[in-house]
Order: structure tokens, then C-alpha cells, then sequence
């Protein structure tokens, strides 16, 4: 879809559309300002040009959860939950985020069932 051009029409303007490149179809659209007309114009054109934008496939991961056993100073045991990335196995600390800041797995997989 590409817009045609900006036109005047009795009290008023229009936008033309073309349906598509092959056809020679036009939707008309009407405004009742030259502003608002050149404001859509714009945006119809900044959508036609995102819709060429190359993606990257979304990668699912989950957060492995290990146990971390140390000592403080006084001589007291100290459980910490740490995770890592299911997908790279880069660790993420103590905090478990919505993605994987090395790969940029997304954190909405689960766990196998196969596995603990």
C-alpha cells in the first residue's frame, strides 16, 4: 500500500491510497485540514517503511536455578539461589529478568519435564 498524494477537494482534502502495486485501485481517504491529511500522509509512509525492517528469530529460554553454598565471617552457612541461562548459560546473579542479557533469550520457556 503507497500513498498517491495529497489533494484539495471542496472544503477539504484527500489522501489517495493505491491497494497495491499491481493494481490500479485507490482508496480515498478525506480530511478536513490539510494538516491532519499530511500528519496520516507520514504515518502511512513511516509504517510502509518499518513493514521492511529485517527481524531476528525469538530465542525461548528459561532461567536455571543453582544453589550457591559459601561462609560468612562468622562462620555461618549461606544458601544463595544464582541463575543461569538455559539457552547461552550466562549467569544473571540473584535476579531472575525477562530476558538474557548476553543472548537476548526470551524467559517465558519451562523447564523439561524430563529434567529436575
Amino acid at each position: 500500500m503507497s500513498v498517491v498524494k495529497v489533494r484539495e477537494v471542496c472544503d477539504g482534502y484527500a489522501i489517495d491510497i493505491k491497494t497495491s502495486e499491481e493494481s490500479a485501485e485507490v482508496i480515498s481517504l478525506f480530511f478536513n485540514s490539510q494538516r491532519n491529511a499530511e500528519t496520516v500522509k507520514r504515518v502511512l509512509e513511516a509504517d510502509e517503511k518499518e513493514q521492511t525492517v529485517d527481524v531476528a528469530e525469538v530465542v525461548h529460554a528459561y532461567w536455571e536455578e543453582t544453589t550457591h553454598i559459601t561462609e560468612s565471617k562468622r562462620g555461618r552457612t549461606i544458601h544463595s539461589k544464582l541463575y543461569n541461562c538455559s539457552n547461552c548459560g550466562a549467569p544473571n546473579g540473584r535476579k531472575k529478568s525477562s530476558y538474557c542479557h548476553w543472548c537476548g533469550a526470551r524467559m517465558d520457556g519451562e523447564r523439561r519435564k524430563n529434567e529436575k
